[in-house]
C-alpha cells in the first residue's frame, strides 16, 4: 500500500465543541488560498508534527479549495529547551 496515499484521520472539532490546532491550520489554508493568493507555503516545525500536517494537508487537498496551492512540510530536528527536554510550547516552557 502506498503510504503517501494512505489516508490519515483528522479531528477538527472535539465533541464537547472545542477546537483543536487542525481547525486552526485549515482555516489558515483556506485564508492563504483565498485571501493571499498563495501558490506556495511551507511550514516549517520540528519532525514530531509530520503526522500532524500529513493529515492536515490531505484534508486541504479533500476540500478542494487549494486550487494550485502547494502545501508542504519542512521538517527538522527536534526543538529542545535547556534541560534537553522537548520544548513544549503549550506550557510555554
Amino acid at each position: 500500500k502506498d503510504k503517501k496515499k494512505e489516508k490519515v484521520p483528522l479531528i477538527i472539532r472535539k465533541s464537547d465543541g472545542g477546537f483543536l490546532y487542525a481547525t486552526t491550520d485549515l482555516a489558515a489554508v483556506d485564508y492563504r488560498s483565498k485571501e493571499l493568493k498563495a501558490n506556495r507555503v511551507l511550514y516549517v516545525t520540528d519532525a514530531g508534527q509530520s503526522g500532524h500536517f500529513k493529515a492536515v494537508f490531505q484534508a486541504a487537498q479533500r476540500s478542494q479549495e487549494l486550487g494550485d496551492m502547494s502545501l508542504e512540510h519542512v521538517p527538522f530536528g527536534l526543538v529542545q529547551g535547556e534541560d534537553g527536554k522537548k520544548f513544549a510550547t503549550r506550557s510555554g516552557e
